[in-house]
């Protein structure tokens, strides 16, 4: 009786052990059935892997790319806005330039003008005085000749046109 209990315990103890090493001997085997079976999609999951790295990597180097592209592009039309905008200035103040000059001109004409106008009027002036300035010499010589008499009248004409031209030449300088 203990035989057979010992015997029944053991038997169940290798049959569990058995159990046990065929459960790992079945999952190895599966695993590997599993494995050969699926060995196409696992190299399929490992392109796309690959293929993924390449793509993210590639996608960088196109991001950094663009950036260039467009920074190159931004720089180009700066450099055209540039320009642009100097010449128009340039053209600007060329046209700004040819008014003032021309205008610079007309003033400088009509200044001369008056310059010239306001000298002529000056000797017209001058003469008209010389002229009436004799004749007002020869009234004011007649007159003092009236009031003091004749015996003076080559001295009186000396101070009379010494005090006219005095006054005239004061005046008009």
């Amino acid at each position: 009786m203990i035989e057979l209990l010992l015997d029944r315990g053991v038997e169940k103890l290798f049959e569990k052990v058995r159990t046990q090493a065929a459960i790992v001997i079945q999952r190895y085997a599966r695993g590997y059935i599993c494995r050969q079976r699926l060995k196409n999609e696992i190299e399929k999951i490992k392109r796309a892997k690959e293929e993924f790295i390449v793509n993210k990597n590639s996608t960088i180097i196109q991001k950094y790319a663009r950036a260039m592209i467009v920074r190159n592009t931004f720089k180009r039309l700066y450099g055209a806005a540039v320009f642009i905008q100097g010449y128009m200035k340039m053209r600007w103040l060329s046209t700004l330039f040819q008014r003032l000059r021309l205008v610079s001109i007309k003033i400088q004409k009509a200044v001369k003008k008056w310059y010239i106008r306001r000298k002529v009027i000056r000797e017209q002036i001058q003469k008209y005085m010389v002229s009436e300035g004799k004749a007002f010499t020869s009234l004011q010589i007649a007159e003092q000749a009236n009031f003091f008499g004749t015996h003076n009248l080559r001295k009186i004409g000396q101070n009379v046109t010494n005090q006219n031209t005095t006054r005239i030449s004061i005046k008009f300088l």
